[in-house]
């Protein structure tokens, strides 16, 4: 089984554009997903050119707009938001491309991208595109049940969340053979947990996503964006898990 550790947030914040890079040389990261239009977008470039082993994939978003309103508006005014979407994600791509980085693979903030309607043009142009991964949100619940781990998704969202990403995986009729592990423990992956995950047989590699970072280096900046996630005490955490060596 191979494990792949994910940094999502890449260029957010200078504090987790330097843990992305620290962990990556150390050893302990695999990968990272990059958002554009991000303060510190331009940082994250130069990080990602001066490491090339590193891959750099896109955190596709739509910016000023929720989950929420996208859902509604996938609802509501589908075909709008499908050339919408088509679009933003062609600028992105081509902003990456531009600045010398060549996608490895897509996922999307807050996981927009799993939103029906949404997911089959990402899928197509992902296609078009030659990419290698799409992030399919496919967490067994019985699987991360059996855990011998605290049961913090039973109160905390984040079951809910996995209720609904479930439900369009299936409308999406998408099957893949990686394992996505971290919605249920989203941003609690701790050194201890990592070492407790199951996999399901028949899947030939797990993404592990991430949140790292360093609150103590971002503290002091007054217009960060998306400052209470970042500030939290478990990115600091997630930034000192340790890689499971693949099998």
């Amino acid at each position: 089984m191979k494990f792949r550790i994910t940094a999502d947030d890449f260029g957010i914040s200078p504090g987790v554009n330097f843990v992305v890079e620290k962990m990556f040389r150390e050893g302990r990261l695999h990968a990272t997903s990059l958002m554009c239009y991000s303060g510190y977008f331009a940082e994250a470039v130069t990080i990602a050119l001066r490491n090339p082993g590193l891959d750099v994939g896109l955190h596709f978003r739509i910016k000023n707009k929720s989950f929420a309103v996208l859902l509604l508006q996938a609802l509501t005014d589908k075909k709008n938001l499908q050339k919408e979407i088509e679009s933003e994600l062609h600028t992105q791509i081509a902003l990456l491309e531009k600045v010398g980085i060549k996608p490895t693979h897509i996922d999307s903030h807050r996981h927009i991208h799993m939103i029906p309607g949404i997911f089959s043009v990402v899928s197509r142009v992902v296609k078009e595109q030659g990419i290698a991964r799409l992030r399919v949100v496919n967490e067994s619940l019985l699987t991360t049940a059996k855990i011998n781990h605290s049961k913090t998704f039973l109160w905390n969202g984040n079951l809910v969340k996995w209720l609904i990403l479930s439900i369009f995986r299936v409308m999406n009729g998408e099957v893949s053979q990686r394992y996505f592990f971290s919605i249920l423990y989203s941003c609690q992956i701790t050194k201890e947990l990592l070492s407790k995950i199951k996999i399901p047989e028949n899947f030939s590699e797990v993404e592990v996503m991430i949140h790292p970072g360093n609150p103590q280096m971002d503290e002091g900046i007054a217009d960060l964006e998306e400052r209470s996630h970042l500030m939290s005490v478990m990115r600091k955490t997630e930034a000192g898990i340790l890689v499971i060596p693949n099998s």
